[in-house]
């Protein structure tokens, strides 16, 4: 006689990664299982590849172990988990007298909803537009992204910092939300603030970064995939690497000099004792040329 288990055992020896694809695997219509003694064994279609799997369920003290294989070599696959899941489904003596079929259990109402936190996504816009700024929920323990909006956020209870940045969004209906160049300064300073915010190159969280000085915005001295995102008060910049942002200040490079042309003498200042003295100023010399007119003497008088 096979023991007995429940999904809750699979959950104490499956990732919840790996028992949500299992389930996707067994709704396609890939696996096929039966009893062989005390193991089950069966065959799981993945894709263009099928893999053979067997799951020896036994009691160790109160708790149900499990000592499985899978042809695809590694511990713990989603293949085992789908032909677990199947089992269950298919012979009740299987099943504790808990645990519920298979196809309840993926209808039935999850026991705890996964807690999920709230992630703003900066990336660059087409002009007109500076910027664009995604409003996510991820699950802290899957690490799924869902997307969401600046007015559900606003809405909701979540903290102040993600409700003023949802504000300074508009509280807008789409999860992209397009930011004008005037509202860049501010949009990039509470996305920095809040803790709350990645660029979308890497994923790497915004935090205040210092002015920083360049050439020019085209030129602006930044690692790869960072770039520069300009305001109607002036550019910003965003470091893929430290995931800085902050203003940028453009410095103008010196022109040189042309060839042969004079020496530019600074002016030298002479504080007056009093207004009676003479003021000497160093000044650079200046050729004038002088045109004097002449009477023409008569060469035939």
């Amino acid at each position: 006689m096979p023991t007995a288990f429940s999904s809750q055992d699979l959950g104490r020896i499956f990732d919840a990664r790996v028992l949500t694809r299992g389930r996707t695997l067994g709704l396609a219509g890939g696996v096929e299982v039966r009893l062989e003694g005390d193991t089950i064994a069966g065959t799981v279609r993945d894709q263009a590849f099928t893999y053979s799997v067997a799951i020896t369920p036994a009691l160790l003290g109160r708790r149900v172990v499990f000592d499985h294989h899978c042809s695809c070599r590694v511990p713990g696959c989603a293949h085992l988990a789908a032909a677990a899941f199947a089992a269950l489904d298919r012979f009740p003596v299987l099943r504790r007298p808990e645990q519920q079929t298979f196809l309840d259990t993926l209808t039935a109402a999850p026991a705890e909803k996964e807690r999920q936190r709230i992630v703003f996504e900066l990336a660059p816009a087409d002009h007109p537009f500076a910027c664009a700024v995604t409003s996510l929920l991820i699950g802290e323990r899957s690490g799924i992204a869902m997307p969401t909006t600046p007015r559900a956020i606003a809405d909701a209870n979540a903290g102040p910092g993600s409700r003023d940045i949802a504000c300074r969004l508009g509280k807008g209906t789409e999860a992209r939300s397009l930011v004008r160049p005037s509202a860049v300064p501010e949009v990039l300073q509470a996305l920095a603030a809040s803790g709350q915010a990645r660029w979308h190159a890497g994923a790497k969280r915004l935090v205040k970064g210092e002015m920083r000085v360049f050439a020019s915005a085209s030129a602006a001295g930044l690692p790869p995939r960072s770039a520069v995102i300009v305001a109607d008060s002036g550019p910003w910049y965003v470091d893929a690497v430290t995931g800085a942002v902050g203003p940028v200040h453009i410095q103008a490079s010196t022109l040189p000099r042309p060839a042969g042309s004079p020496p530019v003498v600074s002016q030298r200042r002479t504080e007056l004792a009093t207004s009676s003295e003479p003021v000497i100023v160093d000044r650079p010399m200046v050729p004038v040329v002088r045109l004097t007119r002449f009477p023409c003497p008569d060469a035939f008088g």
